[in-house]
């Protein structure tokens, strides 16, 4: 285990609040990749401590979950069946999620039976971002709504919004029809009208600085309510019902104007009115990118082609910039300016990229006295402009609230080019976000140790097995030189959008956009890789280009294949071709 992680271990169980706090606070942000035994170890350790105080802070347990589970690996699953009942509510919510994330019969098992014993003493959703991983897969989503539909909860008042919010996130991505799924249309229909009838309360007075300066939760659930239920009325209606809700499209929320927009032209129902209502949203001070994105989309010939049109969407992204700023006061800028522009290259790919130099005002009193300040929007893609889309990882958008008349335009240019530099020179470009080199396997000690008593046994039969009892230390000797030789020169790392493969004294890395396919092969050993020079064959992971020429070829145990491949996929899913994976091409549907 990490030093690191047993002192963290030590802290925790200290009486000590401010010893606790500080392990507490250091394991929720813990992000290096642990060994599964060190995992499993921290597991067993959270359905043991306890928390010594009332603080909302402390809770070892989901400290010491979220630090165990970057992943969810089946060899966890005994442990959570063995502990989870011990663990804290949000610890116990966090395991359930991962649960259905992961998905596999066993994890299926596990979450069913212990929703079953726990769903009503306390609502176990997931959070945000867990809801977001379960329905962006298929499986998880529908082990997700079958939980809730077989113990009959699915309309409890708990249950009801979480339910209806994955059957219209299942239809949205089309993982089932809408008559697949328990609805009861009355129901929906009511639901819908509630809080639409709510939403024209809020209309009367509606303004963006009332919806994100005043409003704000109360108002953003509102949204995601009619969102939700728009989504599954529209799959239970007609066109002429759905189309009789046209009176959305003089809402002053444009964000739900959009959304409505979408269901019509996904049911390719149009007409004037809607046209001019999203060209008008393009132009907007809220929802300018998803109008972009929907035209894009559904009507390309629609698409703003002049560069000059650029100017509503740096506004619109100039505003939510300083809205947003960790060290803002969550408003709006009263002015904005743009003041310039300047290109850098694409560090990773070499494509031109387009960065905005902005100046804002703010009246607010915390920034009233500094006047105009600068800011830096970008990047673009300079091909593409005018567009709202940056380029994945290059949204590099910010200001350090510095006033404008400090420094001349130059000046705060040669600033944001330095600071691009170091952001992506340092930390997107190298940081490495997976390494593993292969290690000595515990299991063999258990397999000399077997074999040693076989021996031992064998004895009594004949002397001559007495000469089988060396051959257990020196086997286990033999291998335990061997798998230190590879830990010292084999290493599999992705260090930014690069897979880097160091075997021996050869090093080389590879960019991910090259990968095309990935494959599950049995392959010969190479030669300074094999165990007693024996030529065996094992499962080797091969690396295609798209020319189908082999790139690489990594065997398997070189791999922590529980991490390699969700990382993988991280990295990759921004790419227009991402490498297809051989092995789940060929899953029966």
């Amino acid at each position: 285990m990490y030093p690191a992680m047993e002192d963290l271990l030590s802290l925790l169980k200290s009486t000590n609040l401010a010893d606790r706090k500080k392990a507490i606070d250091e394991l929720q942000n813990w992000n290096y990749q642990l060994e599964m035994d060190d995992a499993i170890t921290l597991l067993e350790e959270a359905g043991q401590i306890w928390p010594i105080s009332d603080e909302d802070w402390d809770d070892p347990s989901l400290a010491l979950v979220k630090a165990a589970c970057v992943f969810i690996h089946e060899d966890m699953i005994p442990v959570f069946e063995k502990n989870l009942i011990k663990y804290s509510y949000q610890a116990i919510n966090l395991v359930l999620s991962g649960l259905i994330i992961h998905n596999s019969e066993s994890a299926k098992l596990l979450y069913k039976k212990t929703f079953r014993q726990l769903y009503f003493q306390a609502p176990f959703i997931p959070n945000y971002e867990e809801r977001n991983l379960i329905f962006e897969q298929k499986d998880s989503t529908l082990t997700a709504i079958e939980v809730l539909v077989e113990n009959e909860i699915y309309l409890h008042p708990w249950y009801e919004w979480y339910y209806h919010f994955l059957v219209s996130m299942g239809l949205e991505h089309q993982y089932f029809t809408i008559e697949e799924i328990p609805l009861d249309r009355e129901f929906i229909t009511e639901k819908l009208q509630f809080f639409i009838d709510q939403y024209l309360e809020f209309d009367k007075e509606y303004t963006r600085e009332y919806v994100y300066e005043a409003w704000k939760l109360p108002y953003f659930q509102l949204r995601f309510y009619i969102k939700n239920y728009l989504t599954i009325y529209s799959a239970l209606c007609m066109d002429e019902q759905l189309l009789e809700l046209q009176t959305i499209l003089n809402w002053k929320d444009d964000q739900l104007k959009l959304y409505f927009i979408e269901i019509l032209w996904n049911r390719k129902l149009n007409n004037d009115d809607v046209t001019k209502t999203i060209q008008e949203i393009l132009i907007g001070q809220d929802g300018a990118q998803e109008a972009f994105r929907i035209i894009k989309k559904y009507q390309p010939e629609l698409v703003p082609t002049d560069a000059s049109f650029q100017k509503y969407f740096l506004t619109e992204a100039a505003a939510f910039t300083f809205y947003n700023s960790p060290n803002g006061v969550e408003m709006f800028p009263d002015e904005v300016e743009i003041m310039g522009s300047f290109e850098e290259k694409d560090a990773i790919y070499g494509d031109s990229l387009t960065y905005y130099v902005i100046r804002f005002k703010s009246n607010d009193p915390a920034f009233v006295h500094k006047g105009w300040m600068r800011m830096l929007l970008g990047a673009y893609y300079t091909a593409n402009i005018p567009t709202t889309m940056h380029p994945v990882g290059l949204d590099d958008g910010f200001t350090d609230f510095m006033p404008w008349r400090e420094k001349s335009y130059e000046a705060h240019v040669e600033n944001f080019r330095a600071h691009i530099a170091e952001k992506h020179g340092t930390n997107e470009k190298d940081e490495v976000f997976y390494q593993s080199a292969p290690k000595y396997k515990r299991r063999n000690n258990t397999i000399a140790i077997l074999s040693f008593v076989l021996f031992l046994a064998l004895i009594q039969v004949n002397d001559w097995f007495i000469f089988g009892l060396i051959l257990p230390p020196v086997w286990l000797l033999l291998n335990y030189l061997h798998a230190k030789k590879l830990e010292k020169n084999i290493l599999v790392q992705i260090r930014g959008y690069y897979l880097d493969y160091y075997c021996f004294d050869g090093g080389t890395y590879v960019s991910l956009n090259d990968i095309a396919k990935i494959s599950i092969e049995k392959r010969t050993i190479a030669k300074p890789e094999r165990f007693l020079h024996l030529p065996l064959k094992t499962w080797h992971y091969i690396f295609y280009d798209y020319g189908d020429q082999e790139i690489y070829s990594i065997p398997s145990r070189y791999l922590l294949e529980e991490y390699f491949i969700p990382i993988l996929k991280t990295r990759t899913v921004h790419l227009s071709k991402p490498p297809v994976l051989a092995w789940e091409m060929n899953k029966p549907s």
